[in-house]
């Protein structure tokens, strides 16, 4: 049989391109990269622990092998972690420190704008570009246990203090001691109401763990950095000794050149004079104008907030005094809305302070109504016994009322006073005993309560302009 010989004919592109040499090349360099990453992580594997790996062979030379345990291993870990924890604290207490300067410096103004945008992010304040509002919350005194530690200890307990009292988070709120008694506290919220109401529970802790006077005082807010400035200084020079103490009562000042309210002392007499009137609905519109001009129509500083707020509730206390109203008690029962005053939201303070003067003017009328009632009564049962030895003493304590107040009561219903108002009964009594002409003065005068003829001439007199005697004389010519 002949050999038979053939061929396969294929198309160019079934066939591979790559040399094999290109191929080899690729598998190499692929190996040499797995390589060099096993090597990266096995460095920094064993770099991670070789602070632990340090101690361990610094134990390994210095101890001979039967000295050597687990327990001097992990002192001196436990010593290395230490370090590096009093290294942490020594940068917060410094960083404390370098706030501290430079708000101090802020209240001085011995920034620009464009220092402020570049050391937030240094102090870690950038989130204050949101703005918020400042605190400055101030501690009076030392308590018993904290009289033995220094200055500097008194900061770091109290600033705990405030950290547990405030719930404090960096995101929501910044703690900076300026002293062991003032501290400023900038919150990242506007909501004043959540600020107050976080106030009046750190003042009841602090209060219960030191047993010492704090007082704040609360910024308006600031919208940014470059407006931080301003609401710091004005916070800071407020005074938080005065602020809203029942006790302290001042004359408001006439409007200045630079304030931005407008309470001069002519529209306060006005509304006191309305109220001395009886005139309560026109005392509650002129309130109303004052409320809308100043915290509606007008933007104050947060200086010239507190001047207006003190002024109004000198304003409330002068109102009270004239309707012999307690202060104390009305601030006690209505203690909710004057702790509120402390904010510095205008909107919040308009209705604030209608709602606590709607209180007191209608308390006030409620008082009228009762004292229309009582007075009343009094009224007649004078005219019932204007005859008989009657005193003011006795008749204020019948009533259970102080001689004063009655004798005040008497005056605003009749016009007289209680004494004249008793005579004058006598007197026409006794006029109508005289005309009846079968009477002499000796019988008028005790048959009208004088028991002494001589005093009944002279009260007659005063009232008539002539004697018992002469007065009767007339009767018979005519």
């Amino acid at each position: 049989m002949p050999d038979v010989y053939f061929v396969l004919i294929y198309p160019n592109r079934a066939i591979s391109q790559v040399p094999i040499d290109t191929v080899w090349f690729i598998l190499s360099l692929l190996l040499g990269l797995l390589a060099f990453g096993s090597c990266l992580t096995f460095y920094f594997s064993r770099t991670s622990y070789r602070p632990y790996q340090k101690i361990i062979s610094k134990i390994q030379q210095d101890a001979q092998p039967e000295k050597l345990n687990m327990d001097a291993i992990l002192e001196r870990i436990e010593n290395l972690k230490m370090t590096n924890y009093d290294l942490g604290q020594f940068k917060e207490e410094s960083m404390d420190e370098i706030r501290e300067i430079f708000l101090k410096n802020i209240l001085l103004d011995k920034y620009p704008q464009s220092e402020l945008r570049r050391m937030a992010p240094i102090l870690g304040w950038e989130a204050l570009d949101h703005g918020g509002v400042v605190v400055v919350l101030t501690m009076n005194g030392k308590a018993v246990d904290e009289i033995e530690l220094s200055d500097k200890q008194l900061v770091k307990a109290r600033k705990k203090i405030l950290e547990y009292g405030t719930l404090a988070d960096k995101s929501t709120l910044f703690i900076q001691p300026m002293n062991y008694d003032q501290f400023l506290l900038i919150y990242l919220t506007k909501d004043q109401e959540l600020i107050i109401q976080t106030m009046a529970t750190l003042r009841k802790i602090i209060k219960q763990e030191l047993s010492t006077n704090v007082a704040f005082v609360m910024s308006a807010p600031f919208n940014n950095l470059e407006e931080l400035p301003r609401s710091l200084q004005d916070v800071v020079v407020l005074s938080v000794e005065t602020s809203f103490r029942n006790e302290k009562l001042t004359i408001n000042e006439r409007e200045q050149k630079g304030m931005t309210y407008i309470y001069p002392v002519e529209i306060e007499q006005k509304l006191i004079n309305l109220v001395k009137s009886k005139e309560v609905d026109q005392a509650k519109q002129g309130l109303e104008n004052l409320l809308r001009t100043n915290f509606i129509e007008r933007r104050l500083n947060t200086q010239d907030l507190e001047t207006m707020k003190q002024a109004l509730l000198n304003t409330l206390k002068r109102l009270m005094q004239i309707n012999n109203t307690d202060y104390s008690l009305f601030y006690q029962e209505h203690k909710e809305q004057f702790e509120k005053l402390i904010g510095t939201d205008q909107k919040m303070l308009y209705q604030l302070f209608q709602l606590i003067f709607s209180e007191f003017f209608e308390q006030t009328q409620a008082v009228e109504a009762t004292n229309y009632d009582v007075v009343s009564h009094v009224i007649e049962y004078i005219d019932g016994h204007y005859t008989e030895d009657l005193s003011l003493g006795d008749l204020a304590g019948r009533f259970h009322l102080t001689e004063s107040y009655l004798s005040k009561l008497i005056k605003e219903s009749t016009g007289i006073s209680f004494k004249t108002y008793l005579n004058l009964l006598k007197v026409n009594r006794a006029k109508e005993l005289l005309a009846q002409r079968n009477q002499n003065v000796t019988e008028v005068a005790e048959e009208v309560g004088c028991k002494n003829v001589n005093t009944f001439i002279r009260i007659f007199k005063q009232h008539t302009g002539t004697t018992p005697g002469k007065y009767q004389s007339y009767l018979i010519e005519d």
